[in-house]
């Protein structure tokens, strides 16, 4: 049996390639990754994709966020990024993409790749709008 330590993980924590997905109630605390991933990716592919209730604290990662080379609809409600060490906050292209009741503090860099849209959000800096 293999034992994954999520102190360390490497790249991308969830990675999905296509599908109808639904991520609810995922912690990802503590991770230390090689600084190439995300907490949820979506690569190549259609999605229609709902992420609720996911919480990503005290981590280093490329982006909070991404969808890669994805087209359909990304949606993530209700999650919080805390103390994370990353080079962008979103990284997105093709799919649509949009936060609604999210909080992010303590982001390293905010800037996003990509027109995401943040609905009802708070951050210690400005959110793209």
């Amino acid at each position: 049996m293999n034992v994954i330590n999520l102190t360390q993980c490497g790249d991308s924590i969830c990675e999905f390639t296509s599908g109808v997905i639904s991520v609810k109630y995922k912690n990802s605390s503590n991770c230390v990754d090689n600084k190439n991933g995300e907490d949820i990716s979506l690569k190549v592919g259609s999605f229609d994709c709902t992420v609720t209730y996911i919480s990503t604290i005290n981590c280093s990662l490329c982006c909070v966020q991404s969808a890669t080379h994805a087209n359909g609809i990304r949606k993530d409600s209700f999650s919080n990024a805390v103390n994370c060490e990353t080079k962008y906050l979103v990284w997105h292209d093709r799919c649509s993409f949009s936060f609604e009741n999210c909080c992010f503090f303590r982001i390293s860099k905010t800037n996003c790749y990509g027109s995401p849209t943040f609905t009802n959000c708070i951050g210690a800096s400005k959110l793209a709008e």
